[in-house]
Formats: C-alpha cells, structure tokens, sequence
C-alpha cells in the first residue's frame, strides 16, 4: 500500500473488490496508475523471458596504478589556487561584514541625530506659538 498526499492508504491493486476499499474515489486513471502498471506486469510475466545481455567484464585494474606526475603537478596548483581564492573570499566577505557593522552603526547616529532635531522643531514651533498669542493680545501702538 502506499500513501497518497491526503494520507489515505492506496492498494496497489486495481481490482476494487479485491481491495475491500469500494468507497475511495480512485480519480481517473492515467499513465503510472497501479491499474496500467499492473497491466503492463501481466503482459511481460506472459511472454518469453528476454535473454541477459553479454557483456565483457572490464579489465583488471593493476595494483599500483601509474601516475602521471605532470597532473598529479597540475592538481596540486588548482587546490592551492582554489585556497587562495577561498580566503581571498573570506576577507571579502569579513570586509563586507565589517562595513555593514559600520553602516548600522552610522544609521543609528544618524536616527537619534533625526530624533534631537524632530524635537527641536517641537520646542520651537511651541515658542513661536507662545510669541504669536502674545503679539495677538498686545494692543498696537499705532
């Protein structure tokens, strides 16, 4: 049985009755269903057995293969090269944090510089405020 993404149990099987499952609702049936597969078994298990393939064995591997000294050379550059380039990418990316650290840092200066100027303007648009009611309420000279 296998499970479907609902989680309800499926047999493998394609005769209903056989399963004692007559109340599931199988959808329709469509290439890969139990249905075709088990079709496609019964065809094959009625027909000649097909023969093995011959196939040559490979050729024994020899104990201590040679070595090619000029790739074994050539590897050993690409490793060093790709470790160079690994810390190279490391720095880098230390650098990049470093400087983040430093931005969030500015921006955090810069908010709270925002926020003492935010209040400034409070503090004088009240003054100017308290100026203009006393300028109302004076009598001119004139």
């Amino acid at each position: 049985m296998t499970i479907l993404g609902r989680g309800l149990p499926r047999p493998l099987v394609s005769d209903l009755e056989a399963s004692g499952c007559t109340w599931i609702d199988w959808g329709p049936l469509v290439f890969g269903t139990p249905t075709l597969l088990k079709r496609k078994a019964d065809d094959i298990a009625g027909g000649p057995v097909p023969p093995l393939p011959q196939s040559s064995l490979p050729p024994p591997v020899a104990k201590c293969p040679c070595r090619n000294w000029e790739l074994v050379s050539q590897m050993r550059g690409l490793l060093r090269m790709g470790a160079w380039q690994l810390d190279m990418l490391r720095g880098a990316q230390m650098a990049a944090q470093e400087a983040s650290g430093v931005m969030a840092a500015a921006m955090l200066r810069q908010q709270g510089a925002m926020r003492e100027v935010s209040v400034w303007e409070s503090e004088v648009e009240g003054v100017m405020r308290e100026m203009l009611r006393l300028v109302d309420g004076a009598e001119p000279d004139m």
